[in-house]
């Protein structure tokens, strides 16, 4: 029982930074011209492009599940083309992660 409230105020303290973190990039884009951060988005766009032919499936940790849902269900739906994490998949990967990770996980 210590193992799971230690991993979970692990990933709640990672999460707190991660959401601080965006937080602190929203504010410094709300400086910016639409033209750097066309050109920002254009070059980050590139770089997933590139990363995904070289690796396999990405891992990703629930705290990082968890921006990318939220900053995912802020898009519209018409602009959610490729999504690398869906409610479902935040779900599934916290539930197994939770269940695979317990005291009395076995593997």
């Amino acid at each position: 029982m210590a193992l799971l409230a230690k991993q979970t105020l692990s990933m709640l303290v990672r999460l707190v930074t991660l959401l601080s973190r965006q937080m602190f990039r929203l504010v410094l884009l709300v400086c910016r011209s639409s033209r750097s951060k066309d050109i920002e988005l254009l070059v980050v766009r590139q770089e997933v492009a590139v990363l995904r032919r070289q690796v396999g499936r990405p891992k990703v940790r629930p705290e990082e599940r968890i921006v990318l849902t939220v900053l995912q269900r802020l898009r519209p739906a018409a602009e959610r083309m490729s999504l690398l994490v869906t409610p479902d998949t935040l779900r599934g990967g916290i539930v197994s992660s939770s269940v695979t990770s317990g005291p009395d996980a076995t593997g």
